[in-house]
């Protein structure tokens, strides 16, 4: 929340069309979706979604089926896959 706060102030704006989470991280995804489910009922975002959510099993983790288990987890607006010359698994 607080770098959602930071962010908007750097843009000079009162909302983000789109806002991005770029790695699952170390907080509990359900922290993550409330925090973003706060900030869409404040107004400050108006979608919410995920970059680099994996498909497939990584690190122990199962992204995406883990992300829907959570309360506002199937509400994700996008998921930006990895892809770049270097990483083109999803080819």
């Amino acid at each position: 929340m607080v770098a959602s706060e930071r962010s908007l102030k750097r843009l000079g704006t009162d909302r983000i069309d789109l806002n991005l989470l770029h790695w699952r991280g170390k907080v509990p995804l359900a922290e993550t979706m409330a925090a973003f489910a706060k900030l869409q009922r404040d107004g400050k975002i108006r979608h919410y979604g995920f970059s680099n959510f994996d498909m497939h099993d990584t690190r122990d983790m199962h992204d995406i089926r883990d992300l829907w288990q959570v309360p506002g987890g199937k509400a994700v607006q996008v998921n930006q896959l990895l892809y770049d010359l270097s990483r083109r698994g999803i080819e």
